[in-house]
């Protein structure tokens, strides 16, 4: 199956949340009607413009089943690590993430989570540095 180009749009704006939230933890310009989660727009910008999300399968070819999205700059891994948990056989504390810390030149299994710890679907990370 293709990754949509709804869900590609969903994985770029969540990566780019984690971004703005990575960037700045708290913000007195955040509107709190919108929730805890609700992030300035010209955050967004700031964060994305020196972190860069890029979808890297091509769009033109026929479906498959892995889909490329590209993270890079100063605030990728600590965006990776808001967002990616590694596959353990130890049951996954909701919650509380696990003592990752991400090797060079390393694939790692584990699932993308989204805001509230539910599993958007599993993925492969590696890190280049």
């Amino acid at each position: 199956m293709a990754l949509l180009p709804a869900f590609r749009s969903l994985l770029l704006n969540h990566i780019c949340r984690a971004a703005a939230a990575a960037a700045s933890s708290s913000s007195s310009s955040r509107d709190e009607r919108l929730g805890s989660s609700a992030v300035n727009p010209d955050q967004v910008v700031a964060a994305c413009s020196s972190t860069i999300a890029a979808i890297v399968t091509s769009l033109g070819g026929p479906p498959g089943a892995v889909g490329i999205v590209r993270l890079s700059g100063p605030s990728a891994v600590s965006i990776v690590a808001r967002l990616y948990r590694p596959t353990t056989k130890k049951k996954r504390n909701k919650g509380k993430a696990p003592d990752w810390r991400p090797k060079s030149h390393v694939v790692e299994y584990g699932v993308l989570l989204d805001r509230h710890e539910n599993v958007i679907d599993e993925v492969c990370f590696g890190i280049v540095s």
